[in-house]
């Protein structure tokens, strides 16, 4: 089984009432488009695990851990959660994404796992979907590809015009600044912003000519 699309519909539309400014969203990643790019990563995983585990923790309050996911890697790479890796979420980088990602990784036979939840809101302690398992060949290849999928979806960024020149404005999943690039000269900048107004000030404050 596949769990991607399952994710996808489980992650709620926020509404722009949440975020106060119709301009705001223009400075985050799109979660549902991220994750459709991801679809080539993900792996399948035996129905029969989903089956078991999802029957045994419905009823749960943790039973986010109930799809069977981490009981086939923990089966596969044939060592327990407290073995793996490294992991983290985007919440603690301040990351510019609409719905914070939460993911442990393991490598297993020159291959590296990670399993993969998304927030849907509220406490960022609880409230996750299912996971899903992705698969790359190295180590830092899931920050690569994640990062290189912002840079091409339609969420990933803007062009502002400031002072007769034209800047491309790029959230980033894992960093609270925003990359800036200016077309004309070549410059980059990284601008701490979250709102058209923020954004401003901060052109103001490091762009003199």
């Amino acid at each position: 089984m596949k769990f991607i699309d399952m994710i996808i519909a489980d992650i709620p539309n926020l509404p722009i009432t949440e975020w106060g400014k119709d301009n705001e969203l223009k400075y985050y990643i799109n979660t549902k488009e991220l994750l459709e790019e991801l679809k080539p990563y993900e792996v399948e995983i035996p129905k029969e695990y989903y089956d078991k585990w999802e029957k045994e923790n419905r009823d749960k309050f943790w039973g986010v851990y109930g799809n069977g996911v981490l009981q086939y890697l923990t089966d596969l790479t044939k060592e327990s959660e407290d073995k793996w890796g490294c992991g983290d979420n985007t919440y603690n980088h301040g990351g510019h994404i609409l719905n914070d990602l939460s993911w442990q990784s393991v490598e297993h036979n020159g291959k590296y796992y990670v399993a993969l939840m998304v927030h849907r809101g509220g406490d960022i302690r609880a409230n996750y979907t299912y996971y899903c398992l992705l698969e790359f060949e190295y180590d830092t290849e899931f920050y690569e590809v994640i990062e290189d999928i912002c840079c091409n979806i339609s969420s990933g960024g803007f062009i502002k015009e400031y002072k007769g020149k034209q800047y491309l404005i790029e959230p980033r999943v894992f960093s609270e600044y925003l990359s800036v690039y200016c077309y004309d000269d070549g410059e980059q900048y990284e601008f701490y912003a979250s709102c058209d107004e923020d954004l401003e000030e901060e052109f103001k404050k490091n762009i003199k000519e």
